[in-house]
Formats: structure tokens, sequence, C-alpha cells
């Protein structure tokens, strides 16, 4: 499979980074003799040394700096280099024009009117070969320090994408090159633009994701695409950014309530937290959780003890629960470093006690269930161990850290709540912890949301484990804690009916008219800027590791 990461970029200059225009190649040609569609240089370059060589090369640099002195910058050329250096690409330019005349051109250009000015800038009066020998990019990569096969080499003629595809990097033709116009089959570019605006949206698909889920403004669009795809009929509820369940129509008044999802964090309880995180996400619809399947992924050198393992923590949870394994897959993978397991959960629910969070109103109150960041407690628990023991937390802190394991079910809460009249909405925290969950809550349910931080419940050895490794108990994977949408004049009977139930929960906002999924965060009743976490604080934490 081909790598789609490109982490660099190599522009042509004439015609590409400037205006195109300024070289007449056919003029040239006739000029000096040349024949007709022949590469100019290697024309010059294979005469007999002597005094018309010297007399023709003399006449080219003479017409090049003519030519550079009246050349200008593409339109978009600058702005398009700028955004693409905020962007974090390395940005390289290799050209078959002379030094000289880079450096003349260069005048009419503001910001970018030095050589230096980029990582690398190749010209033909520089060591190295010249495109489009096959190693024209590998020789600008390496002095970029960028595998070939992650540089997008763009440019407005052949050569250009000749040494591109030459060298496994992903091309990219901007059209206008009267000699390409002619015969575009000759040019089999990845991509090809009109305009340099162009060049940034398509390497935003090229840059390597972030850790951890897909971020809304990235997977808003995938959903569009899926939900476009078949039939509609029987969907009740489909793709949608914060929905984690999909319903169906199945007979009568039955609809089934379908769940999927994958655990990577975890290790030594991963079979325990695929299934409470599934049977959590599925509850929130109101539905009964029934029937399981797991795709088990096991690293190379796992054993059969390993496996087993992970298939008893399965059955133990889905005991727990009254679910029924009814399938899966397991296998040895060399795709995985660690065990993985992704589950779906099924199960059912009468129409009229379907919750949604379409149904969450302007003056319904949130309440948070538990605490914020509880399995997230539990993996830190497990996993840094030794780092925690450095920071001073004590090995019966510890051990009480991973008991939280305990606690990620919201099978009991959820439907505990969905007895209460005037419930709207319920939502589980995952990954990205509270603030993410909120946010996910009130795109699905569009609304605003007013949000009193300090009203959040964390407990306090999870502030204890995130103060000692630097990270926010807000934006950590927190399965277990479960929001809830009520309406204000059943707020009171949500909280008795948790309460009898010895169910921790807490107000913490309420929604507003807004624009959906804006989120206004205060604390001590002063506002204060709401906190963001594009990638989950564990992930970070890992990623850091």
């Amino acid at each position: 499979m081909r790598k789609t990461v490109i982490r660099g970029v190599l522009f042509d200059f004439d015609g590409t980074l400037t205006l195109p225009g300024a070289l007449d190649f056919e003029y040239l040609r006739d000029a000096l003799g040349c024949p007709p569609g022949a590469a100019i240089l290697e024309y010059l370059d294979a005469l007999v040394p002597g005094a018309v060589r010297d007399e023709k090369l003399a006449f080219l640099d003479h017409y090049e700096r003519q030519a550079a002195a009246r050349s200008l910058p593409n339109p978009g050329a600058e702005r398009t280099i700028t955004l693409l250096r905020e962007m974090g690409f390395q940005l390289g330019v290799f050209t078959r024009n002379s030094a000289a005349a880079v450096e003349e051109t260069l005048k009419s250009f503001k910001t970018y009117n030095r050589r230096e000015a980029f990582a690398v800038f190749l010209t033909r009066d520089d060591d190295g070969p010249l495109k489009p020998d096959p190693e024209s990019v590998p020789h600008a990569a390496g002095l970029l320090g960028v595998d070939p096969s992650e540089i997008m080499v763009i440019g407005d003629h052949r050569y250009d994408i000749d040494a591109g595809h030459s060298a496994g990097s992903w091309t990219c033709l901007l059209r206008g090159h009267p000699e390409l116009e002619a015969d575009r089959t000759e040019t089999q570019a990845d991509y090809q633009i009109d305009q340099l605006d162009e060049l940034p949206g398509i390497l935003e698909h090229h840059r390597p994701l972030a850790v951890g889920k897909l971020p809304a403004e990235h997977l808003a669009p995938l959903l569009a695409e899926m939900r476009a795809a078949g039939p509609e009929a029987g969907v009740v509820i489909g793709p949608k950014i914060g929905e984690d369940t999909a319903v169906v129509e199945i007979v009568g008044d039955d609809l089934v309530v379908l769940k999927s999802d994958p655990i990577t964090f975890a290790s030594d309880e991963i079979g325990l937290y695929a299934v409470h995180v599934n049977a959590n996400d599925l509850v929130c619809s109101g539905a009964q959780p029934r029937w399981f399947l797991a795709t088990v992924l096991l690293p190379p050198d796992s054993t059969l003890k390993d496996a087993r393992a992970v298939t008893q923590q399965i059955a133990t949870a889905c005991n727990e629960l009254g679910v029924a394994v009814v399938g899966g897959h397991t296998e040895i993978s060399e795709a995985v470093r660690r065990p993985v397991v992704s589950g779906t959960m099924a199960g059912s629910v009468q129409h009229a006690a379907l919750v949604a969070k379409r149904d969450i109103s302007p003056g319904d109150v949130l309440v948070l269930t538990k605490s914020a960041g509880l399995e997230g407690t539990a993996i830190l628990c497990t996993e840094l161990v030794d780092r925690l023991y450095a920071a001073g937390i004590s090995a019966a802190e510890i051990e009480e850290g991973r008991s939280f394991v305990q606690r990620l079910s919201v099978v009991p809460d959820a439907l505990a709540a969905a007895s209460v009249v005037g419930l709207h909405g319920m939502h589980d925290v995952t990954e990205g912890g509270v603030m993410t969950a909120l946010q996910e809550l009130a795109q699905a349910g569009e609304v605003a949301l007013t949000i009193e931080l300090d009203a959040i419940p964390i407990a306090p050895l999870t502030r204890r484990v995130c103060e000692a490794l630097q990270i926010d108990a807000l934006g950590l994977i927190g399965s277990g804690a479960l929001l809830l949408a009520v309406a204000q004049e059943s707020q009171e009977t949500l909280l008795q009916t948790l309460q009898a139930r010895e169910i921790p929960a807490a107000v913490i906002g309420q929604a507003e008219r807004g624009a959906p999924g804006v989120i206004r965060t205060a604390r001590g009743g002063a506002e204060t800027a709401p906190p963001r976490f594009d990638v989950d604080e564990i992930a970070r934490l890992f990623a850091a590791e």
C-alpha cells in the first residue's frame, strides 16, 4: 500500500512559483539551433566544447537574465508558501534555471526574496542532478531530511512530474504550460490544479493525524459520505457527530440498537473494557444490551494464555451485564504491537422508550454521574506505576486507582435515568474526557451549553494522579461517567432516582439557545475560555513517553 503521508514539498520555480510565459522556449530553441521539442540544456551539453558552444551558453544566460528581470510571482505563491510552512511542511525548490536568473527573479517577491528563505533551493549551478534525472528528487529530499516517498513535487512541466514519479514521490501539475496543454495525456500527475491556492487543501489530506479520535471537523464530511451510501429505509439514527449508536427499525415497534468500538489503550483488563465501553454507549439510547461480538487482535509472540485471559474477561463482563457473546474473530497479527479488542454490542428498545439526543432542548439541565477521568485513572495506575511512585503516589493509592476499573459501567446509571419522565438525552464520557463528551452532546443535540467547570466532580485520587503527571482530568478518557440532559422540572426526580441507587451525580450546567456545539464555560461564576482537547490527555501522555 502506498504511503500517503507527505512531509516535504518540492516546487519547480519558473512557471510554478513565478508567472508562466517569461521564457519563450520555442524562440530559445530557434535562436540556439535546438531541434523542436528537444531539451535545451541537454542539447547544449551535447555540443562539442568550443567557441560555438560558449556563445550559445552565453546567449542562454543573457536571455534568462532578461526574462528574470520581468518575471513576477504567481498569484498566491507567497501566501501558499507561508501557509505550508505554518502547516509544518519542509519546503524546497529545484529548478533548471541558473542561480543568477533565480536571484534576479526573487527580487520581485515580497517575503521570500532570497534563496535562503527556503530550506533547500537548488539551481543548475548547484551540485546535484537536474530534473528529470531520476536522482534529482532523492537528492533534494535528502537535503530536506525527508524520504522521497513523503515528498510532493509540484510543477508546470512534465519534467517535474517525471522526476517525482521516478522517485516514488507524490506529484501535482500546475496547469498552464503550453507544451503540456497540447497533449495532457503525457503527464499522469497524482493531482492537477489551476492555482497554487489549491495546494494547501490537497496537502491537508496528507498530513499525519494525531493519535486518538479523528477530529470532528475531519470526521463530519466522512460521515456524510457514509450516510449517502445504501438505502435509508429503516434507519432511525445513522452516523453523525455525537451519536455513538445506530438505531434501525425491524418489525413492529421494536428497534435494534447497534454499537461498535475498539479498545486500544488498556492491556491488563482489555476484554472487560471492550464490553463495558460498548455497553455504555448502547444503553445511552435507552436500550438493553443483549448481544456482543468481539474481534481480538493479538501481537506476535502472544500465547494461548494471553488469548484465554482476554476471552475470559469478555465472558465475565458479559455475564455481569446479562449479555450473550454471539461471535467475533481472534487472530495473531503483525499489524498490532499490543492487544486490540474491537467490540460490537447490540440491543433492543421499544420505539416509545428510545432516548435520542435530538430531543435535548434549551433550558435542559446537565447532570454528570460519578466523576471525571475514571477510566484514565485506572489505566494510568496500571500502565505507569513506576512513574507514579516517583511522583509520590503511594502503593495504596495506585491500588485504589486500579480498582476504578470496577466503576466503568454506566448501565445502572442509564437504566435508572431512563425511567424518569423528562429525560431528553444521555451521553457517556469516553476518549477526550468530559469536555469532549460535552462537545459531542451539544453537536448531536444541536444546542449550545453553559458549563460551570468547578461543578464537574473529580475524584481526589484522579486529581492527584493528574497533577503528578501534569495532565487535565477534564480531557482524560472517562468511561464510567454519564452525561444526562433533563427538563428543569424533572431535575430533582432524576437526582433522587440516582441517589436511591447510590449513584453520585452533580448538576454541571444547562443547554442554551445558540449555535449548535458552542460551549461556554465559567469558574466560580466568572466566564473563562473552555478547555479544548484535540487528543485525549492519556494519548498525549503516551505519545510523549
